[in-house]
């Protein structure tokens, strides 16, 4: 009998996010040299392009509030964006370094879209003329289009399910908590 078929289903889930981190981790390296050159967008609809929508921060950052599309250079981060129902109340962190390999989502209140999909597109940063469509915003890894940009055609598109990138989300402890009362 091989060792996979004496694992327990616990200890083959285990061993199955250890891998999707590792996978994760080499797709960030391999799109680092690129990394200027493209953005990331996700979401829990499919669409053809990304329009831009207005947006309301709860933590009340002005550069979080435009009618913009909004984009990240982190790819779990833009994962993370279709994690949830909407409506759902997330936080956002990094590692002291700031790698998208340590990036997690905090659910403090919301649903868990199990069992659906997340949609990752793949942005240009440039336009046909290179010029930057967008601007970075003053928290972290975060992008906005510039005014006058009403949508973003991408370059790819991925179709991800949700329950396979549940690592990048977890419950509250005692310091997100406190966080979270600091800044809302």
């Amino acid at each position: 009998m091989s060792t996979i078929h004496k694992m327990s289903h616990q200890q083959l889930l285990t061993v199955l996010r250890k891998t999707m981190k590792l996978q994760h981790e080499l797709l960030n390296k391999l799109a680092k040299e690129n990394r200027e050159d493209i953005l990331y967008h996700g979401s829990t609809r499919l669409m053809d392009r990304i329009q831009a929508r207005k947006a309301i921060d709860v933590g009340g950052d002005p550069s979080n509030n435009q009618t913009a599309v909004y984009a990240t250079d982190m790819r779990n981060f833009a994962i993370s964006m279709g994690l949830t129902s909407k409506g759902s109340d997330v936080g956002h962190f990094w590692s002291e370094d700031e790698t998208d390999s340590e990036f997690q989502s905090v659910l403090y209140n919301g649903d868990i879209r199990h069992g659906e999909y997340v949609y990752l597109y793949t942005l240009p940063r440039f336009d046909s003329n290179n010029k930057d469509m967008f601007v970075k915003s003053s928290t972290h890894h975060e992008f906005y289009s510039k005014p006058g940009i009403k949508y973003i055609e991408p370059l790819k598109v991925e179709k991800l399910k949700v329950d396979d990138y549940l690592h990048l989300l977890r419950k509250p402890n005692k310091e997100d908590l406190a966080k979270r009362k600091k800044y809302i």
